[in-house]
């Protein structure tokens, strides 16, 4: 799975830079989206390298932890950018940062915290390749949080010094005249779409009694269903499920079984 990180790398950039994309050369944030990508690969890279010191083993578990600190990265990144785009644009740069963590600092860190545990606690499992995978998970989510903190955030205020000396996005060393004379009229909010029309009316449907009570019912029907689904589950394990397809442990493994 490893040659997949490269190319979830690139996808992930190029939604990212999608997503903070704007038509105006000055106010367009793509070179921001981009940062956040390799704010998560710096996590990934370092929690990796640290490991690697420790000689925990690196298995074929280990290595579905890039696409989780993908995940996990970029919506600590997004949720920053965010509140940093809410804050009052005539104060500095620093001042809406110090706003911004103030804001959802509390949030990004129990969520950090949250997941932490989580895998902290995938470590007691006794099968050693989900023990491999939380020791190597929980030291690097705690990682990509400093590099919210340390590299994220301070490319937010680079980025915001650009605009401000009016460079265009993505080619820095160029600077341009911007087509608006403020960014609240390039982040103004999109028309509505039919999409949001649709939401709408779903939304004024879930209020309606007897759809609240369709609600309620069939969640019921889906928990009821569930608890019949868990206890019908038969608790089973096979290592060579773990094992990359074609490796010669599995035909060892099957040959030894007979």
């Amino acid at each position: 799975d490893i040659p997949l990180v490269p190319a979830v790398f690139i996808i992930m950039s190029i939604f990212t830079c999608i997503v903070f994309f704007r038509r105006d050369a000055v106010y367009s944030r793509s070179l921001l989206g981009f940062g956040a990508v390799v704010s998560v690969l710096l996590s990934i890279m370092t929690g990796y390298g640290l490991l690697f010191l420790c000689a925990v083993p690196f298995t074929s578990m280990t290595q579905i932890l890039p696409f989780i600190m993908f995940g996990i990265g970029l919506d600590d990144s997004f949720i920053v950018s965010g509140a940093y785009a809410r804050t009052d644009k005539s104060k500095t740069p620093e001042d809406r940062i110090h706003e911004t963590i103030e804001e959802v600092g509390l949030s990004v860190t129990l969520t950090t915290i949250t997941s932490i545990v989580a895998f902290g606690l995938g470590c007691m499992s006794s099968i050693p390749a989900v023990y491999w995978l939380c020791l190597y998970a929980f030291p690097t989510i705690f990682i990509d949080f400093l590099y919210q903190l340390t590299f994220f955030v301070p490319v937010i205020i680079l980025d915001e010094r650009r605009v401000a000396e009016k460079r265009r996005d993505c080619f820095v060393c160029c600077t341009v005249q911007s087509r608006v004379d403020n960014v609240d009229e390039v982040e103004e909010e999109p028309q509505e779409s039919s999409f949001d029309r649709f939401m709408g009316w779903f939304a004024e449907q879930l209020f309606r009694p007897w759809m609240k009570l369709l609600v309620i019912v069939a969640f019921m029907g889906l928990l009821a269903g569930c608890a019949y689904s868990a206890s019908q589950l038969i608790q089973e394990f096979d290592f060579t499920d773990v094992v990359p397809n074609g490796s010669y442990v599995t035909a060892f493994w099957d040959n030894f079984d007979l």
